[in-house]
């Protein structure tokens, strides 16, 4: 029965049947929603690690620990008010934060077109450009790395 569940298949199935529930849970603000969001993204943290699917993978452990976070924002309840805080932030930190994710994007891409076998799935533009050719056929076989 277990090994049955381990099937690629059915981890799938469970963790959208997870996704739903956070949905479900998330729309009547109910805190729980957290856990069924931390269970779902780590079933899909290995399916997609199964797949050679790093990047998603790697999405995955930010949607956990995005999810922790909302657990904690969602238990940081106002004890007078009993509404949640909202924080907001300055022009520039988000300059800084979206400053950050294109750098993090660009070192990862690299690091994965060199190190990794999912150079198609790269974040750069002939990552896509590679992925259209291959879907329509005129792929070429792409030239080892040099170095």
């Amino acid at each position: 029965m277990i090994s049955s569940l381990l099937n690629p298949f059915w981890l799938e199935v469970i963790a959208v049947i997870f996704a739903i529930i956070y949905l479900l849970l998330a729309v009547k603000k109910d805190v729980r929603c957290w856990y069924a969001a931390i269970l779902s993204s780590s079933l899909y943290f290995f399916i997609m690690l199964s797949a050679n699917l790093y990047m998603e993978a790697y999405l995955q452990i930010f949607y956990i620990l995005m999810a922790i976070y909302g657990w904690f924002q969602w238990n940081k309840v106002d004890e007078y008010n009993n509404k949640f805080i909202v924080k907001t932030w300055s022009i520039k930190r988000h300059v800084i934060v979206i400053s950050s994710i294109f750098i993090s994007a660009y070192v990862s891409g690299s690091l994965l077109n060199i190190y990794t076998d999912g150079r198609e799935t790269s974040c750069f533009p002939d990552g896509w450009i590679r992925i259209r050719q291959r879907r329509i056929g005129r792929c070429h076989a792409r030239q080892p790395h040099p170095g």
